[in-house]
């Protein structure tokens, strides 16, 4: 005799509210495994956040007390003769920042080269070429140059008068010591 499997269920899927609740508590207990794991990991990140820039802070601590304690060493060699150099060289960009608050408004700075001159006491100069409205604004700048505390002299070398300006070239000695 032959027999036959019977497919179909017996009883029909029921959804319970037993099985609605079992899963809406496996649901919660995954949500707050999930959120627990990441307060965690934010936890440590913080921990970690804290060491490290307490070690930054103890590095700069340690830099500075290097720094304070090791004075360079010029005895000789390349650094010594760089430090050589920067100290005999005046302060450029001090000095052009000065010229350029004296300008007045209607003298324009065409060129500056600056060299050395024996005979001087900080054995520099410069020269200022430019253009000028008018001589009395010429004289102005020039006055005005004279009192500056990085020039101890300054001479009009050449002056010319072209179409509608002058043009002018200044000689400046660098003062010795600057304020």
């Amino acid at each position: 005799m032959i027999q036959r499997i019977n497919l179909i269920e017996r009883a029909p899927f029921q959804m319970t509210y037993q099985k609605l609740v079992l899963g809406g508590v496996g649901l919660l207990f995954f949500c707050m495994l999930l959120w627990g794991s990441q307060w965690l990991r934010i936890k440590a990140h913080e921990r970690k956040s804290d060491q490290l820039t307490a070690e930054i802070t103890r590095l700069k601590e340690e830099r500075e007390k290097l720094l304070k304690s090791n004075a360079p060493q010029w005895s000789g060699g390349p650094l010594f003769e760089l430090h050589q150099i920067f100290e005999q060289t005046p302060p450029w960009s001090h000095l052009l920042q000065d010229l350029g608050g004296r300008l007045p408004g209607t003298v324009w700075l065409t060129g500056f080269r600056g060299f050395n001159r024996e005979g001087t006491n900080a054995g520099k100069a410069f020269v200022i070429n430019g253009l000028a409205r008018n001589a009395n604004n010429l004289s102005e700048f020039l006055k005005s140059i004279n009192e500056s505390s990085f020039v101890s002299k300054a001479m009009l070398t050449q002056s010319k008068k072209e179409t509608t300006d002058y043009n002018f070239s200044i000689e400046c000695d660098i003062a010795d010591k600057q304020l």
